[in-house]
């Protein structure tokens, strides 16, 4: 998918892809949101979008129960916004690679 490093979004329509294990967005450097119906991709196992130019991701990446890995590394400007309940339940079930966020 090195065509897609110009995408400054994930389409919607990756809610329909039931079947996706792995995403990889990783320096995709124009990337700076992210859909909120990436919840609904429940297969979704490994979700990295290191290096990207994200700026808040989507609560519904959370609800994700298969999820297993989750990297953000190296986005700077990227702010996690989580109560005390998710994060715990989430972090005991996924490798959670937070580098660089600010926890509001």
């Amino acid at each position: 998918m090195n065509s897609c490093k110009n995408l400054e979004r994930i389409p919607c329509s990756v809610s329909g892809l039931k079947s996706l294990k792995r995403l990889d967005v990783s320096d995709w450097s124009e990337l700076k949101n992210i859909t909120e119906n990436l919840g609904e991709v429940e297969s979704l196992e490994e979700f990295d979008a290191s290096g990207a130019s994200i700026r808040q991701h989507p609560l519904s990446i959370f609800l994700l129960k298969n999820l297993r890995v989750l990297s953000f590394n190296g986005c700077k400007r990227i702010v996690v916004n989580l109560t005390d309940q998710v994060l715990p339940s989430f972090a005991e079930n996924t490798n959670f690679r937070r580098t660089g966020f600010t926890r509001l």
